[in-house]
């Protein structure tokens, strides 16, 4: 008797179809090449931004922290999933010899719960970077810490309810294991839903902020792409809910997984990516000065930044204003900064003359009438 005819299915095979376990149609080398471009670029975006953040700018901060993390999990995700593809993750359930089931349960399971995890830091990242560029807005800063908290609570609690939908857990792939599971479709349905609710909060929750800066239009554009890229992960989130729904239809467990875990890999990888995006001004400015001016034109006064510090100028004229606040005409005051703003992208006029541009530095106006009352 030959090998082949050893093995038997997972599943039985729909009628008039032949398993195939040599040679089968598999999603293996797409989801192979997906993950590949994904990290090359995740790891290319990611360095840019902390080589940025530690020598040019000097700004470390907990945001590089889960940004860091994030790229940890992403790699451990992407690492369980393309060994989940050695055990028939990407075939036909019938093209799958049933021994390899187990194991392959076993790695995708695991690449779920990191993927929880993996979830969580990288909206937490995003928000942390909102939480550095927007200073002046008190709305959006509780917004954000509302966020912030949320998704760390639900998504803490709805890892637990994953890890123990099995007693004991690992019984999610071990079937002859003695214990009880319960009904999966429902978790992934729960799952599904929260990563497209808190990627469309994460993605809604700086637009009305931007919409209303004191920029030029082409400068609010630009700000709105590299958010915008949010976009294209949200939409991968949306089409991985949409494949959940294959798992109530269809039995073809491991060919639907590969679908969702193809999915699930662009989302997580494109939103770290945008987060990457906040610091590439700064990044265009320290080693290409003259094309930086395409980033931070529109601004009625010129931010110079360089190794660490910021110096603002008067709006004609060449040399800096030193002016006190008792001026008896309009001025810009002059300021200087330990830290180069990485989210200069950002210039917003804030309440009672005062404009902000990041957390690293702030510059003040002062009108005629503002110096009057000084006086007065």
């Amino acid at each position: 008797m030959s090998e082949v005819s050893d093995l038997w299915g997972a599943m039985p095979p729909p009628i008039g179809v032949e398993p195939n376990f040599h040679s089968p149609p598999d999603q293996k080398e797409l989801n192979i090449a997906c993950h590949a471009v994904c990290l090359t670029l995740v790891t290319l975006f990611l360095a840019m931004r902390l080589y940025t953040r530690y020598f040019v700018t000097n700004t470390m901060s907990w945001d590089d922290g889960l940004l860091t993390l994030s790229f940890i999990l992403t790699v451990a995700f992407s690492g369980m999933l393309i060994k989940s593809y050695e055990f028939g993750i990407g075939r036909h359930m019938w093209d799958v010899p049933a021994f390899w089931i187990p194991s392959a349960l076993r790695l995708y399971t695991i690449a779920a719960w990191i993927y929880t995890i993996l979830g969580t830091s990288y909206r937490l990242a995003i928000l942390a970077v909102y939480y550095r560029i927007f200073t002046v807005n008190k709305r959006i800063r509780g917004a954000i810490i509302f966020g912030f908290t949320a998704i760390a609570i639900i998504n803490l609690a709805f890892l637990f309810v994953m890890i123990y939908a099995c007693n004991p857990p690992d019984k999610a792939w071990d079937a002859l294991k003695p214990g009880e599971c319960r009904d999966p479709r429902p978790i992934a349905f729960v799952s599904g839903a929260l990563n497209v609710s808190e990627d469309l909060y994460v993605l809604v929750l700086p637009l009305p902020t931007i919409h209303g800066m004191k920029m030029r239009l082409a400068r609010k554009l630009r700000l709105l792409a590299v958010f915008g890229l949010g976009v294209f992960a949200l939409v991968a989130s949306i089409i991985r809910l949409s494949k959940t729904q294959d798992l109530v239809t269809s039995k073809d467990t491991t060919r639907n997984f590969s679908e969702m875990g193809f999915w699930a890999v662009i989302e997580v990888n494109v939103s770290m990516m945008c987060a990457c995006l906040a610091v590439l001004p700064a990044f265009i400015e320290h080693h290409w000065p003259k094309a930086a001016r395409h980033f931070n034109s529109g601004n009625k006064s010129r931010i110079q930044s360089s190794q660490g510090t910021a110096s603002v100028q008067r709006m004609r004229g060449s040399a800096p204003l030193t002016k006190p606040r008792a001026a008896h005409h309009s001025s810009w005051t002059n300021i200087s900064s330990t830290h180069t703003s990485d989210e200069n992208l950002t210039a917003n006029k804030g309440p009672a003359g005062r404009i902000t541009v990041t957390q690293e530095f702030e510059m003040d106006y002062l009108s005629t009438a503002d110096a009057s009352r000084t006086r007065r």
